[in-house]
């Protein structure tokens, strides 16, 4: 199943993640996943990238890549329920009954615990804007969940008792507790912020919660409790938010070791050219020794000849090998582990191309130009087609071997576009429009420009194309337009 979704990140930076979840089979085991997935980067005239101004080596340098376990699907139940077969609550107190402590898989239910809080609290307070007037049974449902998930960190505190404080195994629990009292804390004052603040019952109830866990922080001696409220204060309690939050986040995040292996295949074409242009001049060196028999003016010449060639087809062959034969080759080999145990879970295989817009596919074009409009400013408009090609294979059966809580993985690509738009100038027009009752206002604009993305996502049966389009100017990137999947 391939779920897809692209945002914007900053102004320079589009964050492109897809999820895929793992399907059972009926009564066995889940087999591998494959999934390939090609982005076509339709750059205008206007952009100056073409094979000749832009390296694609550099668009390695502009992507980052992340692959993560898919936060578990559970209901605040299933977490914090001591009888519940998922909950890392329970496989804490199994943990902590063993000598010697497995403390890497005890900091491991730890980190899940506290990725798991936050991903319950963040469904909950979504839910709540996504109502258009909470009632005051959506805020009382709300306030009985935090009531909750504050249950289950107080059991988890206790169990945290068993630990001497000043071990490795006590801090972590410490950093884990802390980190759920402070995602309580802003989950409840965002839920705050969505009803208005106001008097009422419904502010009541959020405040509360938010004040006892402010005094949870400082009576159990956390630094974000401290009651001086100065503005170093605040940016503290931000920093370390943030950081615990990657802390727990880490357990979910698989290692990935990137390699390059389009020097393998230049190699390999090399060798092949070189051999070929060396058959020919060693052909020529034994049929002219034939013809003229010993050594002579003309047999010297012949044999120079015959070198110079050779060195002249050796790179021709070698280019010409490279622009037909090293597209179906990839340039980055990732191998992607976990890091809790560092077993090997798949692999990522990725190739950057420039290709012909009249060699796409039929597809692809279709969804490129969609409206009347495009289809017809593109002919006298042409465009650079970029591709990003990315093959990733996944062992589900491993993978849920050491991880049966995980149904899936999500693929995230951070890209930076600034090495796309240097070439563009900030430009302004003024544009007349309609005032109220009579008279023109004159509007300042600014340029944009469009650049048009195609993702095409395959995994199986399923296929997903999807347009993208990206408003962009000289100042980064203004909105992130979805324009359809299919």
């Amino acid at each position: 199943m391939i779920d897809l979704r692209v945002r914007r990140r900053d102004r320079y930076s589009l964050e492109i993640k897809s999820r895929h979840l793992f399907q059972r089979e009926p009564g066995g085991r889940p087999p591998d996943t494959r999934v390939r997935t090609s982005i076509y980067f339709f750059l205008p005239y206007s952009f100056n990238i073409r094979p000749e101004t832009f390296d694609e080596e550099r668009f390695f340098q502009d992507i980052k890549l992340y692959v993560r376990f898919d936060t578990p699907r559970l209901t605040v139940d299933q977490v914090v329920a001591p009888g519940s077969e998922t909950s890392p609550l329970r496989r804490l107190g199994e943990l902590l009954g063993r000598q010697p402590l497995p403390e890497k898989w005890i900091v491991y239910e730890l980190k899940l615990f506290g990725a798991l809080y936050k991903s319950l609290l963040r469904d909950a307070t979504r839910h709540l804007r996504s109502i258009q007037e909470p009632a005051l049974s959506d805020l009382s449902e709300y306030c009985s969940r935090l009531d909750s998930l504050a249950a289950g960190a107080a059991r988890l505190r206790e169990l945290g008792a068993r630990v001497e404080r000043d071990t490795p195994l006590g801090r972590a629990f410490r950093l884990v507790d802390e980190y759920i009292l402070l995602c309580m804390t802003q989950y409840a004052t965002s839920a705050l912020k969505i009803v208005g603040e106001q008097n009422g019952p419904a502010g009541e109830c959020l405040s509360e919660r938010i004040l006892s866990r402010h005094e949870a922080l400082e009576s159990l001696g956390y630094p974000t409790g401290r009651a001086a409220h100065d503005q170093g204060w605040l940016e503290e309690y931000i920093y370390r938010l943030r950081v615990l939050k990657h802390y727990c986040a880490s357990v979910l995040f698989l290692q990935v070791r990137r390699k390059n292996q389009s020097t393998r295949v230049e190699h390999l074409l090399y060798a092949i050219a070189a051999g070929i242009a060396m058959a020919v001049a060693t052909a020529v060196s034994f049929l002219s020794q034939v013809r003229l028999g010993g050594v002579s003016t003309t047999l010297f010449l012949i044999l120079v000849g015959s070198y110079m060639v050779k060195d002249r087809l050796k790179d021709l062959m070698r280019s010409g090998f490279q622009r037909t034969f090293g597209r179906f080759f990839y340039d980055r080999r990732t191998v992607v582990s976990d890091t809790h145990l560092g077993a090997k879970l798949g692999v990522i295989k990725e190739r950057v191309v420039f290709v012909d817009p009249g060699q796409l596919d039929e597809r692809v074009t279709a969804t490129r130009a969609r409206g009347r409009f495009e289809r017809e400013v593109l002919q006298a408009n042409p465009e650079s087609v970029l591709e990003y090609d990315k093959v990733f294979r996944i062992r589900g059966a491993r993978l849920l071997e050491i991880h049966n809580r995980v149904r899936g993985v999500a693929d995230i690509n951070i890209l930076d576009v600034k090495n796309f738009l240097r070439y563009l100038t900030r430009q302004r027009e003024i544009v007349g429009i309609p005032a109220d009752g009579s008279g023109v206002n004159l509007m300042q604009v600014d340029r944009i420009y469009h650049l048009n993305l195609v993702i095409d996502c395959r995994s199986g049966k399923e296929t997903m194309l999807q347009k993208v389009r990206l408003v962009v100017g000289s100042s980064g990137i203004r909105r992130v337009e979805t324009i359809g999947d299919t």
